[in-house]
């Protein structure tokens, strides 16, 4: 969230239906991370749902960690993804 530009990205489409939010994800294809906290309380389904719309994804779990990555386990997210 602390990346420039990543607030206007997220919440450009906020008030688009589901069905049209799909379809502009297909449209994209550069690279993505989608990295996740093993034991986030949304659950694990909602990784997998995104890689189907984008196969190009790669996904990784933060181990011993919820929602919020670079604060529940700072060490293990700073050191892979994160400049700290």
């Amino acid at each position: 969230m602390g990346q420039p530009g990543v607030i206007g990205i997220t919440f450009s489409n906020f008030f688009s239906t589901q069905k049209d939010r799909v379809i502009h994800l297909k449209k994209y294809t550069g690279t993505v991370h989608i990295i996740q906290g093993r034991q986030d309380p949304i659950g694990e389904s909602t990784v997998y749902e995104i890689q189907e719309l984008l196969p190009q994804s790669q996904v990784t779990f933060i181990e011993k960690c919820g929602h919020f990555p670079w604060w529940k386990n700072e060490d293990q997210s700073c050191k892979r993804f994160i400049r700290c």
